[in-house]
């Protein structure tokens, strides 16, 4: 079934395959996002989706929806999306002119905003100027395509989300990190390279390039 959508914050109609399989180009994702139970939750990032594309911002998908993206099971999805973004006051200066509420978006042991929460989208839209800007702006550099819910948008290439999930150092992240690893879908040869590409800003006290070594 082909589904017809109106978003209600750009005023765009869509006949595009929303919630078939073939507007995912990842089977384990598209599972993960039929398997939400609420339709509206659905929807609100259908919406977000949707917004990002109809105003050409320039982001790229990271965290755990990129995870399972990459990986055949075994990755539950939260019901979110994170996306690193290029600009992130062209953004704010564009929910501001919707009456779009969004709030700061805090790391877990504080400091200053990283980004933004939009809940009207189910959104963390990260602030690429932020952090590791020189691993951010990698990400924005390097990434790929995917399609998801009948939006093609960019996402970040496994070897370099990899690499990420290693410097966020949470378990939950080296989890992930190791997963991908053992995915069978990772090109070694690029996951060196960007390592060679972005040594000078990683942490010295993980030693991803021996984790080269699982790539199956």
């Amino acid at each position: 079934m082909i589904d017809r959508m109106i978003n209600p914050y750009t005023k765009g109609s869509y006949t595009r395959n929303l919630f078939e399989r073939s507007g995912f180009d990842s089977e384990h994702l598209y599972h993960e996002f039929m398997a939400i139970v609420e339709p509206a939750i659905r929807n609100k990032m259908i919406y977000g989706l949707l917004w990002l594309d109809d105003l050409n911002i320039d982001a790229v998908l990271v965290g755990g929806a990129a995870v399972i993206h990459y990986l055949s099971a075994n990755r539950s999805f939260t019901p979110d999306l994170d996306f690193l973004v290029r600009d992130l006051e062209k953004v704010k200066n564009l929910l501001e002119s919707q009456n779009i509420p969004y709030s700061p978006l805090i790391q877990a042991n504080g400091g200053d905003p990283i980004g933004l929460t939009v809940n009207q989208f189910n959104l963390d839209l990260l602030d690429a100027n932020e952090c590791n800007t020189r691993l951010n702006r990698y990400v924005m550099e390097k990434s790929n395509k995917a399609l998801v819910a009948g939006v093609s948008l960019k996402i970040i290439n496994p070897e370099v989300l990899i690499i990420l999930k290693f410097e966020l150092g949470r378990d939950k992240d080296d989890d992930d990190a190791f997963a991908l690893l053992k995915s069978g879908k990772l090109n070694k040869d690029r996951y060196f390279r960007a390592i060679k590409d972005l040594q000078p800003c990683l942490k010295p006290s993980v030693d991803i390039v021996s984790y080269g070594n699982l790539i199956q």
